[in-house]
């Protein structure tokens, strides 16, 4: 009398787990999470500069003092400090932002640094206008002017 015995092999299990690894890692390659993390925190940047940018353009007609820009390009742009911080070279927007941004100027997803924001600015020769810069995971910038 033969008896048969019922259940999986070793090898079936182990071609089974097989053929789920390589379907997993197709699937962690085609989602890219890199790329969506980076994705993510570039809209974060254009999110927070244009928070930054309306902050100072309330400020401003609130009657608070404008912020002491120096530079005029893009390429000598100086770095906005973070709130009640004091960085060598930048711009401290608490005066002028004080009630427009209460919670104090937003700073880059990964400002590696405790005095700056990872945002720069600079102005018009006239200061009539602000131009807020962010670089993006890739190296481009992107910037919005008021």
């Amino acid at each position: 009398m033969k008896r048969f015995q019922k259940g999986f092999t070793l090898l079936e299990i182990l071609l089974v787990l097989a053929i789920i690894a390589i379907l997993a890692a197709v699937v962690i390659v085609a989602i890219n999470p890199t790329k969506q993390l980076n994705t993510t925190r570039d809209a974060q940047r254009a999110s927070d500069i244009s928070t930054i940018a309306s902050g100072i353009g309330l400020g401003i007609v609130d009657g608070k003092t404008k912020p002491t820009v120096t530079a005029t390009t893009e390429a000598t742009a100086q770095d906005i400090c973070k709130k009640a911080q004091v960085c060598t070279g930048g711009v401290i927007l608490d005066t002028v932002t004080v009630d427009s941004l209460p919670q104090g100027v937003p700073f880059d997803p990964t400002a590696s640094t405790t005095t700056t924001t990872g945002y720069k600015i600079y102005t018009t020769a006239t200061e009539s206008a602000y131009t807020i810069v962010a670089t993006k995971s890739d190296g481009t910038t992107i910037s919005i002017t008021k």
